[in-house]
């Protein structure tokens, strides 16, 4: 579970650092704290619903997300045999 919190922090440093491959370990640091209190505050909160809930609303943007990143998918393979 904690490579999987320490992934995600360095992942959304990158994407917050507009793609640098490696952010400065001061932002790893602050989204790290941010994943770790919301996991904290999930578990806090006791209810298994509610955790329940709250992760089913964060995986709704992928919904979208991931829709855009196929299509961008098959127009890199189309560039690639074209060349």
């Amino acid at each position: 579970m904690v490579t999987s919190v320490v992934s995600a922090g360095f992942t959304l440093a990158m994407i917050g650092t507009g793609g640098d491959e490696n952010p400065s370990p001061k932002i790893r640091t602050v989204w790290g704290a941010i994943l770790g209190a919301l996991g904290l505050a999930m578990v806090l909160v006791g209810d298994i619903a509610m955790v329940r809930s709250i992760i089913a609303l964060s995986a709704i943007a992928f919904v979208f997300i991931v829709p855009v990143l196929v299509v961008c998918l098959f127009r890199s393979l189309r560039r690639e045999e074209q060349k």
